[in-house]
């Protein structure tokens, strides 16, 4: 398995796997029209296109997509200059506990845009609990909570904000 960015030519099996796989493991926490609207809007090869030209996406990859982490500016409230975020962290469900995802968030984390970040942000949904434990052991902690609102205003659950200082951690402590 391999690791490397993402190039525009990779936006289309991008794009079909992101939508794959957070429907798998979201798709049952909202109503279809909402579901479809989110991956139409925030799944799309144009939303990938555009997140192309800020952020970097990494990709895992052994002869098919096994899963992809994207990194950029902080967006979250109260963020200071030079605050990163990961966005997303998506791995194949049949890759799941075999180590892929530590070895793609090492990757991200060790990025040459994420390394001199002051803090680095995500949110997970609250019932991740796999997840939640992987960025723990990353040395990541809650430092808040953020409804999930699907497009049609329901709130469907409780996304956990969390939050790594580098420099406190230090760098990333699951090596």
């Amino acid at each position: 398995m391999i690791i490397r960015e993402a190039a525009s030519s990779d936006i289309p099996v991008l794009a079909a796997f992101a939508r794959w796989t957070y429907g798998r493991a979201f798709g049952h926490s909202m109503a279809p029209d909402d579901l479809a609207h989110h991956l139409e809007h925030r799944l799309s090869d144009a939303y990938f296109a555009e997140a192309l030209q800020g952020d970097v996406i990494l990709l895992a990859v052994d002869h098919t997509l096994l899963g992809f982490a994207q990194i950029g500016p902080a967006d979250a409230q109260g963020g200071q200059l030079g605050d990163r975020q990961l966005r997303r962290l998506y791995m194949h469900p049949e890759r799941l506990g075999q180590g892929l995802g530590s070895r793609l968030l090492r990757a991200a984390l060790d990025h040459p845009s994420m390394r001199d970040a002051p803090r680095i942000f995500l949110d997970v949904w609250g019932e991740n609990a796999g997840a939640r434990r992987l960025y723990e052991r990353f040395g990541f902690r809650v430092v808040g909570t953020v409804p999930f609102v699907t497009p049609s205003g329901e709130v469907t659950g409780q996304d956990l904000l969390m939050m790594l200082i580098p420099s406190a951690a230090g760098s990333h402590p699951a090596r």
